[in-house]
């Protein structure tokens, strides 16, 4: 497999949210959360400063899912990368 240009596939890190009084956020609420965690798999061979392994945080609503041996992947843009860890 490989991306090409600024495009970036990541795996997706399942995180347990909790509200500000400490209770779980279930996984219907979670669908309201637009940033979500993964772990970069692969980058583009445009993409400078993000390398294979990194978290980050992207945003979910312009993620294309990828499911490969039976793997699931993330395919997004540089531009949908809001945070590296």
């Amino acid at each position: 497999m490989k991306a090409f240009g600024r495009t970036i596939i990541i795996s997706p890190i399942k995180e347990e949210v909790k509200n500000k009084v400490g209770l779980v956020i279930t996984e219907a609420n979670d669908r309201e959360i637009r940033y979500k965690l993964g772990e970069v798999f692969l980058t583009g061979s445009d993409v400078k400063e993000i390398k294979s392994g990194d978290k980050l945080y992207y945003d979910k609503t312009h993620s294309s899912e990828l499911r490969l041996e039976g793997n699931k992947y993330l395919i997004i843009s540089e531009n949908d990368v809001r945070v590296v860890l």
